[in-house]
C-alpha cells in the first residue's frame, strides 16, 4: 500500500481552513502518515504564498482592460487651465484594489502612463517577498580570538587581584 497521504478536493479545502480535527480522526488508525500530513501542511503554506501573488498582464491594453479609470480635474496651480480640462488620472486595479492617481503632466494621456507604471511598481512592491535569512557562521579563527583576548583579561584581573593581596 502507498503510504504517501491523499487529499480530495474537499478534504484540502477543510486543511487548508485550518479544520485539521476533520483529518486528525482519520489519521489516528493510519499510523506513520503524521509527518506526512506536516509535509503537506508546508505545501499548502508555499501554495497560500503563491496564491497571494499579484500577477499583472504584459501588455498595458490588457491591464487597463482590468482597471477603472476615473478621470478628474488637477488641484494646484495652473491657473483657468487647470480649472476647465479634467487631465488628472486615477486608476483602480479592480482584482488587487490597488488605487494609483496622478496629476503631474498636462495631458491626459501622460498621466495614465504615469498611473500605469505607478501600478505596476507599487504591486511590484507588494509582491516583494524577502529571501530568507540563512544566518552566518562565525569563523573558528575569530571564535579562538575571543576566546584567547578573554583569557588575557582574565589574566590581568587575577594578577591585579594577586597584588592587592600581597600587600
Amino acid at each position: 500500500m502507498d503510504k504517501r497521504l491523499r487529499f480530495d478536493s474537499e478534504q484540502f479545502k477543510l486543511f487548508k481552513s485550518n479544520l485539521k480535527e476533520a483529518l486528525w480522526g482519520d489519521l489516528k488508525s493510519v499510523g506513520d502518515e503524521q509527518s506526512e500530513v506536516e509535509y503537506h501542511e508546508f505545501e499548502v503554506q508555499i501554495r497560500d504564498q503563491e496564491a497571494n501573488m499579484i500577477s499583472l498582464p504584459a501588455s498595458d491594453e490588457d491591464l487597463l482592460r482590468e482597471c477603472e479609470v476615473d478621470t478628474f480635474r488637477s488641484s494646484g496651480p495652473g491657473g483657468q487651465h487647470v480649472n476647465k480640462t479634467e487631465s488628472a488620472v486615477r486608476l483602480r486595479h479592480i482584482p488587487s484594489g490597488v488605487v494609483v492617481t496622478s496629476q503631474q503632466q498636462r495631458s491626459q494621456h501622460q498621466n495614465k502612463a504615469l498611473c500605469l507604471r505607478k501600478l505596476r511598481e507599487k504591486i511590484e512592491k507588494l509582491n516583494y517577498r524577502p529571501a530568507k535569512r540563512v544566518p552566518t557562521r562565525v569563523p573558528r579563527s575569530a571564535k579562538n580570538r575571543t576566546l584567547e583576548e578573554k583569557a588575557r583579561r582574565s589574566r590581568i584581573k587575577r594578577l591585579r587581584s594577586k597584588s592587592a593581596i600581597d600587600e
